[in-house]
């Protein structure tokens, strides 16, 4: 089967051009996550990290605020707002 390929960086998300402007792999991201998260496992994936980058999926609140963090970029930078309101992202720093 060929190969699709890649969208230029250009054309990218926000999200994921903050993590190519790192060089960092899909895989470096959810090790990133891990690191952060109480107990050291997040069951964040490569996988997870790409849909999030390509808008197939949403973050959970957390996993927003954790990405903000390693990037110390605000979510409306990395356009990871969610579709819901939520009170707990008023007060947050990186919004």
């Amino acid at each position: 089967m060929p190969r699709r390929s890649a969208r230029p960086v250009e054309d990218a998300s926000p999200l994921r051009r903050a993590r190519l402007a790192r060089n960092w792999t899909l895989e470096a991201v959810a090790e990133e996550i891990d690191l952060r998260t109480p107990r050291g496992h997040s069951g964040v994936t490569p996988s997870m990290v790409s849909g999030w980058e390509l808008g197939r999926h949403t973050t959970s609140i957390g996993h927003r605020k954790t990405l903000c963090e390693i990037y110390g970029q605000s979510r409306r930078h990395l356009c990871i707002c969610g579709g819901t309101y939520d009170l707990r992202d008023i007060w947050w720093p990186y919004s």
